[in-house]
């Protein structure tokens, strides 16, 4: 570090690197923003060690969590990668690529491993294919991600597209058959009872209401189907795999029983109707919402209905979010190009600051965060542990 000091606006501290990079904290919040345009989501590595991000710059990004250094750039000239994903290991970051391509890199090398091409053994060429979402089955076995086609069937001016998820079998490397490619929007998936099913939200185009369907990850076999009134934006399973959460479009997350396949609990949000991101906490009680056209990562505890907090200083709305391990970590990435790492544990955040302010004017900038916070808890000379 070469520079510090408060912003402002009394409540960011900024420094300033050797190697040029800039960090901005608010209490318990760090800003790695590196990316020169809109940053497309952010995942933790399962032990949290590890930061990931793509960006609309063509770039792959990877930080250490705990100390914020850049670790690993991933380039791509050509194509952008707009969604990644680490397996349940953490040996390897999966990008879903606007070439068509779903790659697998080493986070610890950017060394490319393996590639698929989401249009290899497809009978139906009638355009290009163009993955998105990924999830990992959770012993890491299968890679599945959703796909966008053009649909030239009724001629090439038409417009329409249909969609289908993809199982990538990675002890063989053979992509599986399509689950059926449909005229609905893919709004959001996962892998449920213990990664023998997947979960599935389809929003209808245009928007009146939305199916879920549950479907085997082995053979492809539609299990269950139930038609739901309102439209669906976001669908995530919890990490046993027991419980789905929906986003609905009257403001509220509907709770889903995968083994039952019924709705166990309506959860009101009073946010904007239309969740662009909803992430769980290992643990699925505490999840964290990004609304369309909102800034703000909210909290919200799904046991009692009651929202946990509201974390701010993005400048424009959210694209992805992760947590990290035991939901103390979340990542949050979004249009501003910023990728934002919040450190939920108070007592953590506490100890951060006071390593980043350490120095004989700590209480002054202390206070100058907030007069409510009294006297810093760590010493004005030297940072805790020196």
């Amino acid at each position: 570090m070469v520079a510090s000091g408060f912003g402002p606006d009394g409540h960011t501290f900024y420094a300033a690197s050797r190697d040029g990079t800039v960090g901005r904290w608010v209490l318990g919040r760090y800003v790695m923003g590196a990316f020169t345009k809109a940053a497309y989501g952010a995942v933790l590595s399962p032990d949290g060690r590890r930061t990931a991000a793509s960006a609309d710059d063509g770039q792959i990004r990877i930080w250490d969590t705990g100390t914020q250094d850049h670790m690993v750039t991933i380039r791509r000239e050509r194509d952008v990668a707009v969604a990644v994903r680490f397996s349940p290991d953490g040996r390897t970051l999966a990008a879903s690529h606007t070439d068509g391509r779903v790659r697998l890199w080493d986070p610890d090398t950017g060394r490319l491993l393996r590639e698929a091409d989401s249009d290899a053994g497809r009978t139906d060429q009638q355009g290009h294919r163009y993955p998105s979402t990924l999830r990992f089955s959770p012993d890491g076995s299968v890679l599945a991600f959703s796909t966008t086609v053009a649909d030239l069937r009724a001629g090439p001016r038409t417009g329409d597209t249909r969609r289908a998820i993809v199982r990538w079998d990675l002890r063989t490397g053979r992509l599986l058959p399509d689950l059926p490619a449909v005229d609905q929007f893919i709004e959001g998936f996962g892998f449920g009872s213990g990664g023998r099913e997947l979960v599935a939200a389809y929003t209808d185009a245009p928007v009146t209401g939305s199916t879920v369907r549950v479907w085997g990850v082995g053979d492809g076999r539609l299990l269950a189907e139930r038609a739901l009134p309102r439209p669906v934006y976001d669908l995530v399973t919890s990490a046993d795999g027991r419980r789905a959460v929906m986003a609905r479009d009257d403001r509220s997350l509907e709770l889903w029983d995968v083994a039952s396949r019924r709705s166990v609990a309506q959860v009101p949000t009073g946010l904007a109707p239309r969740v662009r991101s909803l992430t769980l906490a290992p643990d699925g009680r505490l999840v964290a919402i990004g609304a369309v056209g909102d800034p703000l990562v909210h909290l919200l505890d799904l046991r009692t209905g009651q929202p946990v907090a509201t974390l701010d200083r993005h400048q424009d709305q959210l694209t992805g979010m992760g947590f990290g391990p035991g939901g103390r970590v979340l990542v949050s990435a979004a249009d501003d190009s910023a990728v934002v790492t919040w450190q939920l544990d108070p007592a953590v955040a506490v100890r951060q600051l006071c390593s980043a302010l350490a120095g004989p004017r700590l209480v002054e900038q202390w206070r100058a965060v907030s007069p409510l916070l009294g006297d810093p808890p760590c010493d004005p000379v030297s940072p805790p542990g020196r």
